[in-house]
């Protein structure tokens, strides 16, 4: 059967074609349009300065964009033994952790060292945040081979959506040889905890100076005290963009074996120093 179309249906057709013409376009125009806000909104986080950002402020975990990270880059005399340079990689991950990486290094004689290790940062939804205790120890603990294995057991150091809750945190770090066995144990407590909203030059947004008591010693498998350490710390640190900047001052008493064979007999020798460690903040960047 032969089909044909009678003047009156080819009148209809005309019409809804104009009318799917019409519907087409506006949909481009939608999608266009849609395109040009999209790209002006992403802008303002894909900018090479995330301090440049005029909505930092009214961004609540969205001010570092998923997958990208702020490098805040510093001068520091960790060991009292001549500057060196670190940095603090904050990385916002797929689950709204922010991944913290310090690094430092020091490249002139004596002493040549490099420490890296990498903590988080867990921010929920209601405004409340915690830092892992890594975040709180001394960096100089850190300087444990890369082969060893590190389990924490312990608090967190929290803190409320309001601020006003700021909790007592301790806990332990045992450091295992590869093979499992226990080498020694690091006890951590961290107290007396402060916070105020402070400002850093050339950071726009919401900065907080953290300041707390912090007590330390170490221990080595047989139980015996080979270090203890108590320091006030000052900590420039936001939810939303991680760690910026540390200072410590310390006062340690370390004992040291005479001889490598501890077990044996037993004698140490006592060191006790005092010192500042301040950091200079030398560029921040994103990418």
């Amino acid at each position: 059967m032969r089909s044909y179309t009678t003047f009156s249906q080819l009148n209809e057709w005309t019409v809804l074609k104009q009318h799917l013409f019409l519907f087409q376009l506006a949909s481009v125009l939608t999608l266009l349009l849609c395109f040009i806000g999209f790209n002006a909104s992403a802008s303002t986080f894909t900018t090479n300065n995330v301090w440049e950002s005029t909505q930092l402020d009214s961004l609540p975990y969205s001010s570092l964009a998923k997958g990208s990270t702020l490098e805040v880059a510093f001068q520091s005399d960790l060991y009292n033994t001549g500057k060196g340079e670190g940095a603090y990689r904050n990385k916002r991950l797929s689950n709204g952790k922010i991944q913290i990486q310090y690094e430092f290094e020091k490249k002139t004689t004596p002493n040549p060292y490099h420490i890296i290790y990498d903590y988080y940062l867990h921010p929920s939804a209601d405004g409340a945040f915690a830092l892992d205790m890594k975040g709180a120890i001394d960096p100089v603990e850190m300087t444990i081979n890369e082969d060893m294995i590190i389990a924490y057991e312990g608090d967190d150091l929290t803190f409320s959506s309001d601020l006003s809750s700021l909790p007592d945190a301790e806990g332990k770090f045992n450091i295992h040889m590869p093979e499992g066995d226990l080498l020694l144990t690091m006890h951590v407590k961290v107290f007396d905890r402060t916070i105020k909203e402070t400002s850093i030059d050339g950071v726009r947004g919401k900065v907080y100076l953290h300041t707390y008591s912090y007590q330390f010693y170490k221990t080595i498998r047989n139980g015996t005290l080979v270090k203890s350490s108590d320091q006030q710390v000052e900590e420039w640190l936001s939810p939303t963009l991680g760690v910026i900047k540390q200072n410590r001052t310390t006062d340690t008493h370390e004992q040291r074996p005479n001889n490598m064979d501890v077990a044996k007999n037993g004698f140490y020798t006592d060191f006790k120093s005092k010192n500042k460690r301040s950091s200079v903040i030398t560029s921040i960047k994103t990418n």
